[in-house]
């Protein structure tokens, strides 16, 4: 008897997994959307130009880089500040007391005839590109300018502004 209720049992188990929608998994199914809003971007970096010595005697050239990424597609322009002395002649390296100045200018080109200039400096023109999505650097080109030996020696310095608009 036992055993006919062993058996009796296992088929009624059976049974019940045979029945369709009983016991059985299932599955649902949905989608999601995915979405991003990629912004207009650009970050810049720029090299020190350093004249190194200078006696006076001679123009002084010399060259640094900035370097600009934005995103593709995205048009900016590079502008360069007039440095803290500007003057309708060039920008100006001042010595530590800020009585004594060195006539220098930037330019975009190394045969150095189209200044380097922008939206505060107006004696000269920004450089207008495109973002590519990756990093285009440009050369600024420096002239430090002569005869300018009558100045006492010590350390010149400036700071130029370099605003990239998009």
């Amino acid at each position: 008897m036992k055993r006919f209720i062993a058996v009796h049992i296992l088929v009624m188990v059976a049974g019940f997994l045979c029945v369709p929608g009983v016991g059985i998994g299932g599955s649902a199914s949905t989608s999601v959307n995915m979405s991003i809003d990629v912004n207009a971007e650009c970050l810049v970096s720029a090299s020190q130009v350093d004249f190194g010595d200078f006696a006076g005697t001679s123009n002084v050239s010399a060259t640094g880089s900035l370097s600009v990424q934005c995103t593709i597609g995205v048009p900016y322009s590079v502008n360069l500040g007039g440095g803290s002395h500007p003057t309708a002649n060039g920008r100006q390296l001042a010595d530590a007391q800020g009585l004594n100045f060195l006539l220098y200018e930037l330019f975009k080109d190394s045969a150095h005839i189209t200044k380097w200039g922008g939206t505060d400096y107006i004696y000269g023109s920004p450089l207008n590109a495109a973002g590519n999505g990756v990093v285009q650097t440009y050369t600024m080109y420096g002239v430090l300018y002569k005869p300018q030996i009558s100045l006492p020696p010590g350390l010149y310095k400036d700071v130029v502004a370099v605003v990239v608009s998009w």
